[in-house]
């Protein structure tokens, strides 16, 4: 059933965003043409409907997410929704796994469009020979650090993600002008965040705590080029980015299926 919610929540959005994708692609070998041969009004009209295609782009992304969250699950679909033999976490797991596709999509849309304006085929190559250069230093703490840094990618995207959605869960159980206050939550939700890492911080700096790190990872430093350092920053930057992405996942949740207010 989950790969099925997936399924469904994939092609509704492609209606949208494959087009937009296709426009910015399009786009880009138009203005790369246009700086080939065109005179200066064609390039900078190219430059500037290329800008209004990758500020869309990017708008557009965040916005179909965040409505598709909404209107599924919060709005007059949500009757139907939850009516599914399927858990809320089902119903939440599907729609974050389909923002980080779409979210990787567009990424890798933005470099193939870059690439297209910027490169030329001494770049090209140049890219491809350090690619290559770097399995000269593969081995398992590089690989290790791949590994994390694919991790925390995918962590830093999702939790922005889940935060925007359990604002919403918390923002419906308003009988009224339920988008204000959903923004409002999320508002309070990133002021909370910053006056505790602000506590946190201040806390360890009365303790001397950062002495002590210091210390430790400037021995990891010099030990195999770093990257026993580089490990642990990323391994403990992964933990509390985790634990971000838990917490959000399940309040969202548990308002979800605790406080759902439909009406």
């Amino acid at each position: 059933m989950l790969g099925k919610l997936m399924k469904y929540e994939l092609k509704s959005s492609a209606r949208i965003l494959l087009p937009l994708y296709a426009a910015a692609l399009i786009m880009s070998c138009v203005t790369k043409l246009t700086f080939k041969v065109g005179g200066t009004f064609p390039r900078i009209i190219s430059s500037l409907l290329m800008t209004g295609i990758f500020i869309a782009f990017i708008v557009m992304t965040f916005l179909i997410l965040i409505q598709r969250f909404y209107k599924n699950l919060l709005g007059d679909e949500g009757y139907l929704m939850f009516t599914l033999p399927v858990k809320s976490i089902s119903l939440i797991f599907s729609k974050l796994v389909g923002a980080l596709i779409w979210l990787c999509a567009g990424s890798f849309i933005s470099i193939i469009s870059f690439l297209i304006l910027a490169a030329n085929h001494i770049m090209l190559k140049s890219l491809f020979s350090s690619f290559i250069g770097l399995f000269k230093y593969f081995n398992f703490s590089t690989a290790l650090v791949g590994i994390q840094l694919v991790i925390f990618a995918v962590l830093s995207v999702s939790v922005p993600v889940l935060m925007v959605y359990s604002s919403l869960s918390i923002g419906q159980l308003s009988n009224s002008h339920k988008g204000l206050a959903s923004f409002g939550t999320f508002i309070g939700i990133s002021t909370g965040m910053q006056i505790i890492a602000s506590l946190l911080l201040t806390f360890m700096n009365s303790i001397h705590a950062f002495d002590t790190i210091e210390k430790t990872l400037r021995n990891l430093f010099a030990v195999n080029n770093g990257l026993p350092a580089i490990n642990l920053v990323i391994f403990i930057a992964n933990l509390i980015t985790a634990a971000l992405a838990v917490l959000f996942f399940y309040l969202t949740n548990n308002f979800l299926t605790k406080k759902l207010n439909l009406e």
